[in-house]
């Protein structure tokens, strides 16, 4: 599903490039659910943008679900994350003045990407699925930090994706609210999606079947 293969990725600081991630391998299998860790600054999010196609890499192999990402253009890194992926952020990434409805309405908007049945039925089947039902006509920005991350990951689920990247999905939750979202990781991930996420809690890591620890030698 995932393959990685000597990956180098930089930044520019003051004319001089500083790494990030280097020569750095990984594969996850369909149905994985994998925690990236280490320390800050170690790249975890970086990785988990080249994952998902936000960001480019200086060199090096990213084959994402039979495609390669690096070998795309930024435009066709786009669609792909659009009609393939689903993307939790720390903050939610959710839209004010919207409801919580239209903000998990959004990939579809976006794509126009037909399903297995109408956009608003799928939405509503997520929504129910994830008890949001009662706040779906509720503006976004009365919801509580737990109930806007799910929503979030209600709207990464819309157009059943095969894979989903969360970052810090659980970074900014009191601890009830933390387990509530990862049992929801953990359900989704029965049910055969690909997830791989970046936390710092080993609380959170410890619902993945595997753990990669950025900045420590890590053995396929």
């Amino acid at each position: 599903m995932i393959e990685c293969i000597d990956v180098y990725k930089s930044y520019a600081e003051n004319g001089h490039p500083v790494p990030v991630l280097r020569a750095f391998s990984m594969q996850a299998n369909k149905g994985a659910f994998i925690a990236v860790t280490g320390k800050n600054g170690s790249g975890k999010t970086t990785l988990l943008h080249i994952l998902c196609g936000l960001l480019s890499v200086d060199s090096g192999l990213i084959r994402v679900a039979g495609r390669e990402l690096s070998a795309m253009s930024r435009r066709e890194r786009c669609a792909f994350r659009a009609q393939n992926t689903g993307v939790v952020f720390q903050d939610g990434n959710l839209v004010d003045h919207f409801s919580v409805l239209e903000n998990v309405m959004l990939p579809y908007y976006l794509t126009r990407r037909k399903i297995d049945k109408p956009a608003q039925e799928r939405a509503e089947e997520v929504l129910r699925d994830l008890n949001l039902t009662e706040l779906k006509n509720r503006d976004i920005r009365a919801l509580s930090g737990g109930q806007r991350q799910k929503a979030a990951i209600a709207r990464a689920l819309l157009l059943k994706p095969e894979i989903i990247f969360a970052d810090e999905p659980t970074g900014s939750l009191d601890r009830e609210a933390e387990t509530e979202i990862m049992e929801i990781f953990r359900a989704i991930n029965r049910q055969g999606t690909t997830i791989i996420m970046v936390t710092h809690s080993e609380k959170c890591a410890d619902y993945a079947n595997k753990i990669i620890e950025l900045g420590v030698r890590n053995e396929e």
